[in-house]
């Protein structure tokens, strides 16, 4: 018996065990929105969304399936008891649908031959050394405003909601030229690389000697590799793990990205046997290291994210993280890593409730879900409930420790598919995102990795936007947002247990009433790659702020101004 086990394990592994990998799809690309127009035509299957970015594999196997179903909206269309009004309308969505799937046919074109089966060795080595130049020049009227403390546990991380989900990028009051580059290489079907440094200059106002602030960052760089099912990616790269327009409450593109190692699975897939019918999977894990600039100096954090989508109009998405090390910080033994990275909490609390008890660790967890109705135009509504650390009083925990999102999306709010809206809504309360030992909180160079705002607050944000053509789209931002200075204790009990919290002082709101609106466009054409060329965007934008800094009765129109240019280099 031992010997045919041996047997059959030396086959498997003697089988080819590398797995075709390529390059992600930045987070902000207007390929997650092409897509979203697709599928609300009923051209592919629902993907899973709550785990981004996606590979260009995955996207290049939904392009395949709707190229190969595109004919249903010629079907519709032929259909002899149609009148006028609905074959025009029908005409409309089919004729937005092909110009969609014509761009994106050309941009994934080596990732769609890869597919075929009768590539015997697709991607051998295909080369970007300078895919695209961009450059943008903003103006802006105000400085980040520090999350201010309650008490409660250290959160040491900026506000700008004008300049927030830019992955990472830093403003302040003033101006800033950004140039980034981007690169990309294809090692085999199963190596594969992607760069993108950025250089920042700011000039900020008040500087009298007109010196500017001179930065070279490395926004995202990293490498990737698979074996059969999993892919491992090693570097820094944006994370997004759940269901809104810029991530969840865990990980969003606020910040910048991760410097980790990710293993995951990277399109769907569905278990063997009877466990088939659990539905579409997907996973991932990860291992990170917040650097220097963190207080305390370089913890890791490790967590996964599981994704399942028993139907393909549900699905179910459970992410959960464990912050631990760090300079002066017990580190953990290797068995309570493997508790701590599956969910069992055994090497300690997270720092409020037992405050006199140095923590081991900071546990945080969310579960969002997903409901998607093709036949009401792609119409999507999601939640999200997260979780800051545990606590034994139901009530407590519910009102002191959880942030919440709700949202609901319709990427063709007319039947063309042209427009597009998105109506989202956040809570956070007042310990999410604090600790008591690691004092920097759950922010990343002073930017918040989920909500954009942080604790104490709500935010309200509506989004439409109309797409002129699948490159050109006009777009515009409405917000409310809500910001709390209050001050709180801990309440204990006589034995010294945990009671809740009490206010001890009642500061200022701040309110903020924003609107952004951006434009994009195509500048130049090129005839002999079938590409635009050149794009140019630019953004306008206001925000009203009632009490700003906490200041009582401080009131503040502040401004946003910008203009960038991106170059296209297929030939490169």
């Amino acid at each position: 018996m031992k010997r045919k086990i041996l047997t059959l394990l030396l086959l498997f592994f003697s089988l080819p065990a590398l797995a075709q990998t390529s390059i992600n799809v930045p987070v902000g690309d207007k390929t997650y929105e092409l897509i979203d127009k697709i599928v609300a035509s009923g051209l592919i299957r629902t993907p899973i969304y709550g785990t981004r970015p996606w590979t260009r594999d995955y996207v290049a196997r939904m392009i395949s399936e709707a190229l190969e179903n595109d004919h249903k909206l010629e079907d519709k269309l032929n259909d002899e008891s149609l009148s006028q009004e609905k074959f025009t309308r029908r005409f409309a969505n089919k004729r937005f649908i092909d110009a969609i799937l014509k761009e994106l046919a050309h941009d994934f074109a080596d990732d769609l031959a890869a597919l075929e089966p009768s590539s015997q060795s697709p991607r051998n080595v295909v080369l970007h050394p300078l895919s695209s130049i961009s450059s943008t020049y903003t103006y802006l009227t105000t400085n980040g405003s520090p999350v201010p403390s309650d008490g409660l546990g250290g959160l040491d991380a900026l506000v700008n909601p004008l300049v927030a989900n830019r992955k990472g990028d830093q403003y302040q009051h003033g101006q800033h030229f950004y140039w980034e580059t981007e690169h990309s290489a294809q090692i085999t079907p199963y190596f594969s690389a992607y760069a993108s440094p950025e250089f920042q200059f700011r000039y900020p106002a008040g500087n009298i000697n007109g010196d500017e602030v001179s930065h070279a960052y490395i926004n995202n760089l990293y490498g990737k590799t698979g074996w059969r099912d999993l892919e491992l990616e090693v570097g820094r790269d944006n994370l997004q793990w759940g269901q809104g327009q810029h991530g969840g409450l865990m990980f969003s593109d606020n910040a910048r990205g991760l410097d980790m190692i990710k293993v995951s699975t990277p399109h769907p897939f569905r278990l063997p046997w009877v466990f088939e019918h659990i539905g579409d999977i997907r996973w991932s894990g990860i291992l990170t290291n917040f650097g220097p600039s963190y207080t305390p100096e370089k913890p890791y954090v490790m967590g996964y994210r599981l994704d399942i989508s028993p139907f393909e109009w549900w699905d179910i998405g459970f992410d959960h993280v464990t912050e631990f090390g760090g300079k002066g910080m017990d580190m953990l033994s290797p068995g309570k890593i493997i508790g701590e990275f599956i969910g069992i909490p055994i090497a300690g609390g997270g720092g409020l409730i037992n405050s006199n008890v140095p923590s081991a660790t900071n546990r945080a967890f969310s579960i969002d879900m997903r409901f998607s109705f093709k036949k009401l135009r792609g119409l999507t509504t999601y939640v999200e409930g997260y979780f800051d650390d545990t606590d034994k009083h139901p009530k407590v925990w519910f009102q002191n420790d959880a942030a919440w999102l709700v949202g609901l999306y319709l990427p063709r709010l007319d039947y063309s598919g042209k427009w597009g809206g998105r109506l989202e809504y956040e809570h956070v309360a007042k310990n999410v995102y604090r600790h008591g030992m690691y004092t920097s909180g759950w922010a990343l160079n002073r930017l918040l990795l989920g909500n954009i705002l942080g604790s104490c607050s709500d935010r309200g944000t509506l989004t439409l936007d109309y797409n002129f053509t699948p490159s050109a789209k006009i777009s515009g931002n409405f917000s409310f947002l809500h910001r709390s200075s209050n001050q709180y204790a801990i309440v204990k009990n006589s034995d010294g247990s945990y009671a809740g919290t009490t206010k001890t002082f009642d500061g200022p709101e701040e309110y903020h009433t924003l609107n952004i609106y951006t434009l994009e466009v195509p500048l130049a054409h090129s005839e002999k790659f079938n590409t635009d060329r050149l794009m140019l965007s630019t953004s306008f934008g206001w925000d009203y702020v009632i009490n700003k800094d906490f200041l009582q009765g401080n009131k503040k129109t502040d401004f946003l101004g910008e203009v960038g240019l991106k170059l296209y280099l297929p030939e490169f």
